[in-house]
């Protein structure tokens, strides 16, 4: 299977990306800043705010490594240190991990992963970290009672596995921009858009592709991953 050339993420829409991002955690801790020095007397408000603060101070922080990922992957910056990786085996522990988060926010989790000798070559951490974005998105995107499935299969020279979820979906026009504007759309909260565009790139550099599809607004989506198999990437 050929590699694709995943799409540009251009200067400024990742520039844009950056100020829409980083702006939301800084508008919440100015608030609250600003309602300290209203309740300063009151330990209960401090308390709170502290707490509010921390916790946009580290999904900024978080934001910060994410898009640094991006910069240094659109400039090749990121080595892979490739290896034998049992496709399989790799998922089923991840889907471990998984399914207790699904079940913290109320969402059932299916793995389907019988697919016995699909063998890839690739960097664990990095293919790893890129197949949690999609279930990270596919969860996020999934209200309580809904489900998310993890699906492998073999082919002939890939492998593939496809994310589905239960909830909001994307009609037409969404689906052809979905990687191209990283922060537009239903499925792009607290920055899961920019994830995404990094782990298209990881699996781009692994030979592979990331796809998304949707059958309508009400329908969830499904993210596909396709690697080629041990021995036939080109």
């Amino acid at each position: 299977m050929s590699a694709p050339t995943p799409p540009e993420l251009t200067p400024d829409a990742l520039l844009g990306a950056l100020a829409h991002e980083l702006r939301g955690p800084l508008n919440v801790c100015s608030m609250w800043l600003e309602l300290l020095e209203l309740n300063a007397e009151r330990p209960d408000e401090v308390r709170k705010a502290a707490q509010v603060m921390r916790r946009n101070i580290a999904h900024q922080a978080k934001l910060i490594r994410e898009l640094d990922d991006v910069a240094r992957l659109l400039g090749g910056g990121i080595e892979l240190e490739p290896t034998t990786v049992d496709l399989a085996a790799l998922l089923r522990g991840a889907c471990d991990r998984w399914r207790a988060t699904a079940a913290e926010r109320g969402v059932g989790f299916v793995d389907d992963l019988d697919a016995p000798g699909t063998l890839v070559e690739a960097d664990e951490e990095r293919l790893l970290q890129a197949l949690g974005y999609c279930v990270d998105n596919a969860l996020a995107a999934t209200p309580a009672g809904g489900r998310v499935t993890v699906r492998l299969r073999r082919g002939d020279d890939h492998a593939e596995c496809a994310i589905t979820d239960t909830g909001e979906g994307l009609d037409p026009a969404e689906v052809d921009r979905f990687f191209t504007a990283p922060l537009q759309g239903p499925r792009r909260q607290k920055g899961l858009g920019l994830r995404l565009v990094i782990a298209r790139h990881i699996v781009g550099r692994h030979g592979g592709d990331l796809t998304i599809a949707s059958a309508g607004a009400a329908h969830g989506c499904t993210l596909t991953v396709r690697l080629p198999l041990r021995g036939q990437h080109r």
